[in-house]
């Protein structure tokens, strides 16, 4: 088990919403929840639910294997910046033509992991390339 089920529970929100924290002293935006603004170090800050789109800054292909999930080889990962002005770090799911600066981005549920064979299923975020 690479978790304890109550702890997951109870840390639910993280991983199914895409939330930021707004500086309200020196404006600035970053990804996930905080209860201190990481470049002033203000404890005025807000949590905002982010619209789960964005745009693509970087992307690279990754060939590094996990164990039982070859199949999903290769993997992209971008730096997705989001129109609150954070960045994170994300998979780029579904992506058969690649992935590219500029791409139009969208946040979408998928399995990360699971306590195989009978254990906990473990969601979150990712991104997918937007239908336009």
């Amino acid at each position: 088990m690479k978790h304890s089920i109550p702890i997951y529970w109870r840390s639910r929100s993280s991983h199914y919403r895409l939330e930021v924290t707004k500086c309200r002293t020196c404006g600035r935006v970053s990804f996930f929840r905080r209860k201190v603004c990481p470049y002033c170090g203000s404890r005025d800050v807000e949590v905002a639910t982010a619209t789960g789109r964005g745009r693509v800054a970087l992307a690279t292909k990754s060939y590094f294997r996990v164990e039982g999930e070859e199949e999903y080889l290769p993997r992209w990962v971008a730096l997705v910046e989001l129109p609150e002005g954070a960045r994170l770090l994300s998979e780029v799911v579904d992506a058969f033509d690649g992935v590219n600066s500029g791409d139009e981005v969208e946040a979408v549920l998928r399995r990360v992991s699971s306590d195989d064979p009978y254990g906990l299923i473990y969601y979150g975020l990712k991104f997918t390339k937007r239908v336009l």
